[in-house]
């Protein structure tokens, strides 16, 4: 199978597993909040975060091994694959007892001593803690696997595995209203089990499907230590994301409460199943990426990475843009009770997507080529500096929201430095980065959005202004991306492959 057959395929069964996620995590999140109530919900989200502070191992032990895989699997080495996976695993094992041992003493601390929790529902939330760990601690065994999983590009299994994830998830909540023990508790003990089956369920698929998994002990120093390098870098930049994530979470906990988490958490929810719309899309073209570079194709590399970037700002926005523009209608549909401020936290967590979409391709570039000690610095610390500036709005009385203003600022800003950090590291042809992206974009976002509000404040009917508004906003957009939104070869190419469909006898 060719490469664009492949990515093509991977896409659409990456598209199928994001559809029924989405619903189905919008779902679960209506029916969670309506069961366990504003409060309680707040609850499990904030004593939930302060264990996801420690997860920035997992995306940077993910990205790590799954670029070593890459590179071998386009060096065609499958001794190499054998040596990443197992000693790839040994590193799992040891920082996973490291998180353990850091979440039973700083998370507690945390816990006990700076979060804002009613006293009634401390004792559930110290149960929530530890059944919160032992989620965490499975789906960081699961790292290899799933690295593994898509540096092979077996992406039907996402479908299939997210399909059973979505439904044990929906079954956990509905079981709720049926029984007589605290909802609270036995909520969290259902959500982790689910990591649990799933870690079982990518264990034996790939033991079965993979002749790299094995788990015997190589003596390979000078690769061990690249991965860790590497791993060890990559942890800098995810462990400064999910302090900046998450130490949101507890400052605006601090200062607003816990009312205000669930207006965080609702957003979080609705960004999650927006956000699946790009991971799925990244992840079927991420690993071609990193191969193509391995074999040395740079031209390949950066129009590859150039459209990836665009495309994915052009698939988000379709979806964002009347999503935005009826946000209190969707909210009021949606939930029962729409927690304090969701809309306004809804609509900057979608400004962040946006921005991260550009980003997502050229954060593969910098992996592919390797050094990225560099570049985990300077983004480690734009980061961290979101949490005191942050702090000072609140403490200026600032509303709720600003702090993932702040963020999105700083999100924008370190995307451009990363451009030139490109360029200078690769030759990154940043022009016409800028062309491509940058300059169609300025005319496709203002010429989208004009016409979509128009029509939204124009027809007086909610229910009429929704749906009309939605197609106002697919027609105007479509015509955009096709005249604005592509270059002359790019639409000549699509219009080709159309008729070729249309016509095929």
């Amino acid at each position: 199978m060719s490469n664009n057959s492949r990515i093509a395929k991977n896409t659409l069964f990456l598209y199928f597993r994001m559809i029924l996620l989405m619903f189905l995590g919008l779902y679960t999140s209506r029916v969670t909040l309506k069961v366990l109530g504003a409060e309680d919900f707040g609850i499990y989200n904030v004593v939930g975060g302060i264990v996801v502070l420690f997860l920035f191992f997992t995306s940077a032990l993910t990205s790590g091994i799954q670029r070593y895989l890459n590179f071998y699997l386009g060096e065609n080495d499958e001794t190499s694959l054998k040596k990443i996976f197992s000693q790839s695993y040994l590193v799992i094992v040891i920082l996973a007892l490291i998180i353990l041992v850091l979440s039973e003493s700083v998370g507690i601390l945390l816990l006990e001593k700076y979060m804002v929790i009613p006293p009634e529902r401390m004792n559930a939330a110290r149960v929530i803690y530890q059944l919160s760990i032992l989620s965490t601690i499975f789906m960081i065994l699961k790292i290899p696997f799933n690295a593994t999983i898509i540096a092979y590009e077996h992406m039907s299994f996402f479908a299939y595995t997210s399909l059973i994830e979505g439904g044990l998830k929906l079954a956990c909540v509905l079981v709720l209203p049926y029984v007589l023990c605290d909802r609270l508790i036995l909520y969290a003990v259902f959500t982790m089990s689910v990591p649990l089956i799933l870690y079982i369920t990518y264990f034996i698929y790939c033991k079965i499907k993979f002749p790299i998994i094995n788990f015997k002990r190589y003596k390979d120093k000078d690769l061990l230590k690249g991965i860790v390098s590497f791993s060890g870098w990559n942890i800098v930049g995810s462990a400064a994301n999910i302090l900046c994530k998450q130490g949101l979470n507890v400052v605006i906990n601090r200062f607003f409460g816990v009312t205000i988490n669930a207006a965080m958490g609702i957003a979080n929810q609705v960004n999650t199943a927006i956000y699946s719309f790009l991971s799925n899309f990244q992840t079927a073209f991420n690993p071609h990426i990193v191969k193509s570079y391995a074999q040395k194709e740079m031209d390949t590399v950066f129009d590859f990475s150039i459209k990836t970037s665009k495309y994915s700002f052009f698939m988000l926005f379709f979806i964002i843009l009347p999503f935005s523009v009826n946000i209190d209608f969707v909210l009021d549909v949606w939930l029962d009770k729409v927690p304090e401020s969701s809309n306004i936290f809804t609509l900057c967590l979608c400004v962040f997507t946006l921005i991260d979409s550009l980003s997502g391709p050229l954060w593969m570039l910098v992996e592919a080529e390797g050094n990225i000690k560099q570049y985990q610095l300077v983004g480690g610390i734009s980061g961290l500096m979101v949490l005191p500036v942050t702090y000072v709005c609140f403490a200026l009385k600032l509303p709720s929201y600003s702090g993932l203003v702040v963020h999105n600022v700083q999100l924008f800003a370190f995307m451009i430095w990363r451009l030139f950090y490109l360029k200078k590291r690769m030759a990154f042809p940043v022009g016409k980065y800028c062309k491509e992206v940058f300059l169609r974009l300025a005319f496709i976002i203002p010429l989208g959005l004009i016409p979509t509000l128009f029509v939204h404040w124009a027809v007086k009917n909610t229910i009429a202004s929704f749906f009309v508004s939605c197609i106002t906003s697919c027609v105007v957009l479509a015509v955009l991306y096709l005249t604005i939104g592509v270059s002359k070869d790019e639409r000549a190419k699509l219009f080709s492959i159309i008729k070729a469909k249309v016509f095929k006898k």
